[in-house]
């Protein structure tokens, strides 16, 4: 490595700047700006040194190791980003010496600058490392980037006077613009600076199909041979308008160990391929996911019922309404593994860990389409990292999970814990969320039963029965099955009861009357059940236009 060396960067809060308005195209506009700075990133680095990763918020590059040349291009970087964006940042960090060479009595003393760093080298002298180990030297220095994140005291700033208009799409700066929203009714709305160079940025091109992993969704389209006669949403109202209610899910995934993947790398060349890796197989999984479930509704000619927002690396962010949510994350995290791995397996990685599993967690945050987007955001990144628990429960098996919170009420929060908590009773929880892939896919089957045998009315009766105690829902539900005059309805029912409690007793068919089961988290254990998760995803099922008329909630 003599002449050169390893330069890492991550962009600060980049969900904070891409959801900060609830308008589309400013969404789509705050994405597609980050992806220009990434190719202009990516210019820049293959002229002055050479391109290891870029994507998703991240990089990794290799640069002339001398001081004067890495600050200068730290400079040059950060101003790539302040001149397209206007407000987003990035923290860099650079190796100062080959890692190996590093002493640990100096990174573990107590109080050391480096904590993160510190800990990643306590947990690799643990391991089987090679001496040069690539994937341990950028373990390294990703620590020394969350660090330094932590270090920093100054962010861009614009005033933003008590007397001056806010701007209608950000609401923090003041408003210098106006913008076009909509020609039919005509909309105008006043911007700041940065909410009209997204909006400019999201409104660009032709009638057709915007943004880069939009774009790249519609080229996949065609090369399966699909007539496309849809067309991508305009903005939030055109992409549930076919939605039977007008809910909104935000879909956030990501993949499970990944920075413990990367460290297996054990050249430039591992690390190109699993990072190359990664970020073909997510996307292709996304594709393929939307493509199987949203097929249908792509090719009337109505409006596409979901929108990518990003794609990165093994990072995906989806606007979609609510009905299709919970199947295309399924489809997703089923795909993800065997795509990611076989992206993966095409390169040679020479000692790379044979029998390693590529697993996946997704959050789902559900809404009405005018909850703000910026809290849609952050409560799906809370279901996400309940969900990343679920996936790593079991430490001998690696596990796909997913989780999600529907709001049909809105209530302003981004802490999901305490929406959760709503769930939750002195004794006993209402729902059995999260769910590890395998759990999640039985789930899915049977909500698909149940949206034909159970109608709307009595779903609700269901609902209600159980947050009234174990014994009082048992008889309000037994007994209202028992009341079908319809045999054959009520066989079916009682089965489809015996299917719930299965699914939350490892798969063991009990009597229909169990309903509830016990669990155990850490030291606590409670009663729960799996029938209000089934109950909510068959309403949010119920919503999508490929159903039959939904029966009216009584």
């Amino acid at each position: 490595m003599t002449g050169t060396v390893l330069l890492a960067g991550d962009v600060d809060a980049i969900k904070e700047f891409v959801f900060e308005t609830s308008f589309l195209p400013q969404i789509r506009g705050g994405s597609q700006l980050l992806i220009d700075c990434e190719n202009e990133l990516e210019e820049y680095a293959r002229i002055n040194g050479k391109i290891i990763y870029c994507g998703g918020g991240s990089f990794l590059f290799e640069m002339p190791s001398g001081e004067r040349e890495i600050e200068k291009a730290k400079r040059d970087i950060e101003n790539i980003y302040l001149k397209k964006t206007h407000t987003a940042t990035v923290t860099l960090a650079y190796e100062h010496e080959i890692f190996p060479q590093e002493k640990p009595k100096l990174l573990n003393q107590e109080g050391s600058k480096h904590q993160f760093a510190s800990r990643i080298f306590a947990a690799a002298t643990q391991r089987e490392y090679k001496n040069n180990s690539y994937g341990l030297r950028t373990s390294f220095l990703s620590g020394k980037v969350r660090e330094c994140k932590l270090e920093k005291r100054n962010a861009p700033f614009l005033e933003a006077l008590p007397f001056g208009d806010r701007c209608d799409c950000c609401g923090k700066r003041m408003a210098s613009k106006m913008v076009l929203l909509k020609s039919e009714p005509k909309e105008i709305l006043k911007v700041c600076s940065v909410c009209q160079n997204k909006h400019k940025r999201g409104r660009e091109g032709d009638e057709g199909t915007r943004g880069k992993f939009n774009e790249e969704f519609c080229t996949f389209l065609k090369n399966q041979g699909l007539m496309i006669l849809s067309r991508q949403p305009g903005d939030i109202d055109d992409l549930v308008k076919t939605a039977k209610r007008n809910y909104l899910a935000f879909i956030y995934a990501d993949g499970n160990n990944i920075g413990d993947l990367l460290s297996q790398a054990n050249s430039e060349e591992d690390y190109k391929a699993i990072s190359n890796g990664l970020s073909k197989g997510t996307k292709d999984s996304l594709f393929n996911a939307l493509y199987s479930v949203c097929g249908p509704a792509l090719r009337n000619d109505r409006h596409w019922p979901f929108e990518i927002v990003n794609v990165g690396g093994d990072d995906v962010t989806l606007l979609i309404q609510a009905g299709y949510a919970w199947e295309v994350a399924i489809k997703f995290l089923e795909y993800f593994g065997k795509t990611v791995t076989a992206c993966i397996n095409k390169h040679d990685l020479g000692e790379f860990p044979p029998n390693w599993q590529i697993t996946a967690s997704c959050g789902i945050s559900i809404a009405d389409k005018s909850y703000p987007i910026r809290f849609l955001q952050r409560l799906a990144e809370g279901s996400l990292k309940r969900a990343k628990r679920k996936a790593k429960e079991d430490k001998n098996k690696a596990a796909n999970a997913i989780d999600f919170l529907w709001l049909p009420n809105p209530i302003i929060s981004e802490n999901i814990e305490s929406l959760t908590g709503y769930y939750h009773r002195k004794n006993r929880s209402l729902t059995a969320r999260p769910y590890t892939l395998d759990y999640a896919i039985s789930l899915h089957d049977i909500v698909k039963d149940a949206l034909v045998q159970i109608p709307g009315t009595q779903r609700h009766l269901w609902g209600e029965a159980l947050d009234r105690g174990i014994n009082a829902s048992r008889n309000v539900i037994f007994y209202n099955i028992a009341r079908q005059s319809d045999e054959n309805k009520r066989k079916s029912q009682e089965l489809l009861l015996s299917r719930i409690t299965a699914l939350i007793t490892s798969g063991n068919m009990q009597a229909q009357d169990s309903l509830w089961t016990f669990k155990k988290e850490g030291d606590k254990l409670y009663y729960c059940t799996a029938l209000l998760d089934v109950l909510e995803l068959t309403e949010l099922f119920s919503m999508r236009g490929d159903y039959g008329k939904e029966e009216p909630i009584a």
